[in-house]
């Protein structure tokens, strides 16, 4: 499978490795939850609201930012919307969540070391916003 633009050419320039413990073949993942951005004109989840770091030109052109990283090529979910709200200080204003299922069709999946977090590196074509809805505005 190849793996969305950004990711697929950062791996084939040598830039990035995929982690050992990256996972092909997993169970669904059905309590996948993700800050989303939400405002007076953005009512609704998009398919910007699944874009990694890697692939926001605000950030991804920062001359801080480490093309080497490759948890900057991976989308982050966690499986435990309190420990989210906990990590990624929310609520927050402009600041959604929003809750889907993960399945391993959409890409490979690396967990967390015991803090719900997870990542996940997309595969090229995968639509995860139809498969997600707002949970928390």
């Amino acid at each position: 499978m190849r793996f969305r633009e950004t990711l697929q050419k950062a791996l084939e320039e040598g830039l990035v490795c995929l982690p050992e413990n990256v996972e092909a073949d997993y169970e669904p993942v059905e309590d996948a939850y993700r800050m989303i951005k939400l405002n007076t004109e953005k009512t609704v989840i998009t398919e910007d609201d699944f874009r990694t770091q890697a692939e926001i030109p605000a950030i991804a052109q920062r001359s801080d930012f480490d093309k080497s990283d490759i948890g900057n090529y991976g989308c982050s979910f966690f499986n435990d919307e309190n420990i989210m709200k906990l990590v990624l200080k929310l609520p927050r204003k402009n600041k959604g969540i929003a809750k889907g299922i993960i399945y391993s069709k959409y890409g490979m999946l690396q967990r967390g070391q015991g803090n719900s977090h997870f990542m996940c590196f997309i595969y090229e074509g995968v639509t995860l916003s139809e498969g997600f809805e707002v949970v928390e505005e």
